[in-house]
């Protein structure tokens, strides 16, 4: 998964020309924490009982990660 994002993120900033991205996950999935920081992003802000899931009948957490084009551009040596 850290490829398929790296190379999405890559696409975003040099195609698109990107300034930064956010992510929201449920705080509980540790496998997207991982991903996330492994890449870069760091942690902005945590919401509680903010996003309802009509499957379960009950709110629970995000919480928002961002990566900034020049924090991308010095861990992989990218021009900013």
């Amino acid at each position: 998964m850290p490829e398929a994002a790296g190379a999405m993120l890559r696409f975003g900033f040099e195609v698109m020309g990107l300034y930064s991205v956010e992510a929201t996950i449920d705080p509980e999935n540790h496998g997207s924490r991982r991903v996330l920081e492994k890449l870069g992003f760091v942690q902005e802000g945590y919401f509680r009982e903010s996003f309802y899931e009509p499957h379960t009948g009950r709110f629970t957490d995000s919480a928002v990660f961002s990566l900034l084009r020049s924090t991308w551009a010095r861990q992989t040596g990218a021009s900013a």
